[in-house]
This record gives C-alpha cells, structure tokens and sequence, in this order.
C-alpha cells in the first residue's frame, strides 16, 4: 500500500495549515484534505443558527461607553506607577515632556496670532 510521506516544510506549511482547517482550504486538494480528515465530524446546525443574510447586511451596533463623571485621583497614580515599572520619571525624559509642551504651545500662540 502506498502512502504519502509528505514532510512539513517552510514551502508547504501553508497547505498544510489549510487541510487541517487552521486556514481556508484554498484549492480542491487542501478541501479534499480536509474533508477526509474530518469525515467523522458531524456537528448539526440549523438555518436558524447561520443566516448569511444576516452576517452580511447587518451592521455592527456602536458600544456606548460610560465615562464617570469623578476622577478618582488615587486609582490615576496608580496606573502611573504601574506605566513606569512602580519608578519615578528619569529627568531626561521630563526634560524632553517640558521641551515638547513649551513648544506645543509656542506653535499653538503663532498659529492663533496668525489667525487675528
């Protein structure tokens, strides 16, 4: 009996990722693949459960996100600490957050002069 002793490669990883159903099967042989792989599967689903009608006219509803209307001072200095490994700023780095502020608005002053 003849079989196919065909190694996974760099060349065929994505065939090989397709007959398995990580990827779409992207031709008639990754499916048939797939397919023989997979016969003895057999899981039910109803039209009720997949409309592609459905999937492809609706659109996403937008997520209303609530903002509270307190900061929490305490819970801020928190994820401060936690954004700098729990250190303070080196000051080269607020040396840097002063220069880009002065400019900022120094930009900001020319742009509102220029405009009068």
């Amino acid at each position: 009996m003849a079989t196919n002793k065909q190694k996974l490669s760099s060349d065929n990883i994505d065939a090989w990722l397709a007959s398995t159903g990580f990827l779409f099967p992207s031709n008639e042989t990754e499916l048939a693949h797939f397919d023989k792989l997979y016969e003895d599967v057999n899981i039910p689903v109803s039209e009720d459960e997949v409309s592609i009608d459905r999937i492809l006219s609706e659109t996403p509803k937008p997520k209303i996100v609530k903002m509270p209307m307190e900061v929490n001072r305490n819970e801020i200095v928190t994820y401060r600490m936690v954004a700098r490994n729990g250190g303070n700023i080196p000051d080269h780095i607020l040396q840097k957050m002063k220069s880009n502020q002065d400019n900022s608005d120094k930009k900001s002053n020319d742009e509102s002069s220029d405009n009068s």
